[in-house]
C-alpha cells in the first residue's frame, strides 16, 4: 500500500488543541494526526463506544476490583444474585 500526502483545514481551535496535545505527548503534529486517522480507520464505528474514555476507566475499575479479589460469591440462581446486591 502505497501512502499519498493529503492536505486538510482544521479550525483553528482544534488545530490548537492538537498542537497542545502533541506538545504533551511529545509528537510533531501531522504524526500526531497520522496516528489519529488510522485509529480511526481501523476502529469499526459500531465497536467505538469500547474505547471511550468512559468505557476504559469502568474496565480498568473492573480489572482492579478482581485483582484486588473484589467480586461477587457464585450464585444458584437470580434471586440470591438480587439479595446479595441489596445487601
Amino acid at each position: 500500500m502505497g501512502v499519498q500526502q493529503m492536505s486538510i483545514s482544521i479550525d483553528p481551535d482544534i488545530r490548537k488543541k492538537l498542537e497542545d496535545m502533541a506538545r504533551r505527548k511529545n509528537r510533531k503534529l501531522p504524526y500526531l494526526i497520522k496516528d489519529i486517522l488510522t485509529q480511526a480507520a481501523l476502529i469499526d464505528s459500531e465497536d467505538a463506544w469500547f474505547y471511550s474514555k468512559y468505557w476504559q476507566k469502568r474496565l480498568r475499575d473492573a480489572e482492579k476490583n478482581i485483582s484486588e479479589g473484589k467480586t461477587s460469591p457464585p450464585f444458584d440462581n437470580a434471586d440470591e444474585a438480587i439479595a446479595w446486591l441489596r445487601s
